[in-house]
């Protein structure tokens, strides 16, 4: 068990958003990680992971048009944001975000004609204007110009691709790499005979086609049928969808609003998730908790494990730059005032 810095014990430290556990004077205790916009920090303070946006052991902030980066460039985005696709440079490891796919009409290389395949909340191209041409990572390019082919000689026909090679994988008209998005968001691997071995959560194989299940669904049978829901849907009685549930619930079961576990903020009660400064029944709510957990026995205060007051171990006890800053120029105009004061106090008495 570990000390928060609300003096009450937890099994694991990452509970708390931004802490992690370690042992002072023989004491396990919760920490604060100590760098900035840190999303997991190791036992020794270093950040392991930084949160979505920022790169690097110091957690620097990626170029805004980045979702995550390896430097702070527009050229060095290795993840997009949602309707954004990613354009890799030579390298392969990195690129620029640009603009998902959009139609067009003619027979210009490189073009798409259908944009069908929707991946992350961006769309890629699933037919190529160009009938020889097919889309590889979502783009249409020509054989010349891939550095590698990943379509079978012989089987492209009307812009799409009908088999893939070892290494890719088919989905909607288009071989994709493991190790490129949008390739890596759906499939871990995909060694031999151009198919995925490995699907993400949420999509199923159609003839050996990658297919994406209905929303909300984690594995399928049909897009029109699940059979395991994601983290935060259930499945009703009788239905063949998702369904989400209701907000503070992490996950839920028999009903959205049945609720069995919470998210963070927010603590069980009577398999509803209240917020941790809200009360319910015999549960008392803490004013500007962050993080919490129901009371032993279901009555009293919450267990609170963090709170806004970072003389209380609060979310974050160091000041903005702002602040700093309106801070510093205070204490000048303050001291300046005394010393103008202290020569004119001199300066008169001695006139005196």
């Amino acid at each position: 068990m570990f000390l928060t810095p609300t003096s009450q014990c937890i099994d694991e430290c990452v509970t708390i958003p931004g802490y992690y556990g370690t042992t002072e004077n023989g004491k396990k205790v919760c920490k604060k990680c100590g760098v900035a916009n840190c999303e997991t920090c190791n036992e020794q303070g270093k950040c392991s992971v930084c949160k979505d946006g920022f790169y690097g052991e110091s957690c620097s902030k990626c170029h805004e048009s980045c979702k995550n980066c390896g430097g702070a460039t527009a050229e060095d985005c290795t993840e997009c944001p949602s309707g954004k696709a990613l354009k890799y440079d030579t390298t392969g490891n990195k690129g620029t975000c640009g603009d998902g796919c959009t139609p067009a009409t003619g027979t210009e290389a490189g073009s798409c004609k259908t944009c069908d395949l929707t991946v992350g909340g961006t769309k890629y191209c699933s037919a190529c204007n160009v009938a020889t041409e097919y889309p590889q990572n979502g783009v249409c390019t020509s054989k010349t110009a891939r550095a590698t082919n990943g379509c079978k000689d012989g089987t492209v026909t009307g812009g799409v691709c009908k088999s893939c090679s070892d290494g890719f994988f088919l989905m909607d008209g288009g071989c994709y790499e493991t190790g490129k998005y949008p390739g890596k968001s759906v499939c871990t691997s995909a060694p031999t005979g151009g198919t995925c071995t490995s699907l993400a959560s949420g999509y199923y194989l159609n003839s050996g086609t990658l297919v994406t299940c209905g929303a909300g669904c984690a594995e399928c049978t049909n897009s029109d049928s699940c059979t395991t829901c994601a983290s935060g849907y259930v499945k009703l009685t009788s239905a063949a969808t998702c369904t989400k549930c209701d907000a503070g619930c992490a996950t839920c079961t028999t009903a959205a609003s049945t609720c069995s576990t919470c998210a963070d903020g927010y603590y069980l009660s009577n398999s509803k998730c209240i917020a941790c400064d809200k009360s319910d029944g015999s549960i008392a709510g803490v004013k500007d908790c962050l993080s919490c957990a129901a009371p032993s026995g279901s009555t009293g205060p919450v267990l609170c494990y963090l709170v806004k007051d970072g003389t209380a171990g609060g979310s974050d006890p160091n000041l903005s730059s702002g602040a700093i800053a309106g801070i510093s120029v205070a204490v000048i105009v303050i001291v300046g005032g005394l010393v103008g004061f202290l020569c004119w106090w001199f300066i008169c008495r001695g006139k005196a």
